[in-house]
């Protein structure tokens, strides 16, 4: 049981250093690893979900202070933090209603065919100039609202990409879908909560330990990078979590 617990709490580190530096991938990767080990779907999900209240809110003020960013100043960044949280909160809610009827593979099949397309997008339009957009950002958030709920992950990969696609700052991006994620998740948690119960308490303090550990780590690697380099480095993050979730899946 040690070695299980210890094993979950690196994993959980390493995957929420990526995460929170990349802007996506603790859900999306994590989910599919734990189901592979044997636990059941929902106490997955739902340890995940609770993990990213604490993160999501903690690597967004330290990656807020770290790099300067003062989201809350800046006009753009605010509406696109308050867009996130209104529709991604409305679409999480529709979301459960189809939780349990949903099939598993069909849903984490669609998270990583998306992911990877977003990657690729990052890519092919990194060079092109966008024009802020309050629709494009709203689709955006009750797309990553529903993946979060559906399937404990598929939120920060497309909330990342899709707004650096649109011609956010990268550092600001991680930023907005760190605090925009967590607060889905707790409405999300609580609907888990709520159907279901309390998650496998070891699995979730193990996810937990190793998640919180690992956000200084990310604000700091994500401070000392330069807008242009994290721009590359997040695409081709996006691509391998993508391809990752897709072998891993298939394989399974």
């Amino acid at each position: 049981m040690f070695e299980l617990i210890l094993w979950l709490v690196v994993l959980s580190f390493v995957m929420e250093t990526i995460d929170s530096t990349l802007g996506g991938g603790f859900g999306t990767v994590l989910s599919p690893l734990l189901l592979i080990v044997g636990y059941e779907p929902v106490a997955v999900v739902s340890s995940i979900l609770f993990s990213e209240i604490l993160t999501g809110f903690l690597v967004g003020v330290m990656h807020d202070r770290a790099s300067s960013l003062n989201i809350l100043r800046v006009r753009e960044s605010k509406l696109t933090l308050a867009i996130f949280l209104v529709s991604g909160l409305a679409a999480s809610l529709f979301a459960m209603l189809f939780v349990v009827a949903l099939d598993p593979f069909l849903v984490k099949l669609y998270i990583g065919i998306l992911v990877v397309v977003m990657g690729f997008l990052m890519l092919y339009n990194r060079n092109a100039e966008r024009v802020f957009s309050l629709r494009i950002v709203g689709a955006l958030g009750a797309l990553c609202g529903f993946n979060k709920a559906i399937s404990g992950g598929g939120y920060g990969p497309i909330a990342t990409s899709g707004q650096i696609v649109g011609g956010a700052d990268p550092k600001a991006s991680v930023a907005i879908t760190s605090i925009s994620e967590a607060a889905i998740c707790v409405v999300s948690f609580a609907s888990y909560y709520l159907l279901f119960g309390l998650p496998n308490i070891d699995l979730l303090a193990s996810i937990v330990i190793g998640a919180v550990i690992a956000t200084p780590v990310s604000a700091f690697m994500v401070s000392k990078s330069s807008k242009r380099n994290l721009t590359h480095l997040i695409a081709v993050g996006v691509i391998i979590i993508g391809i990752v979730t897709l072998w891993r899946l298939l394989l399974g």
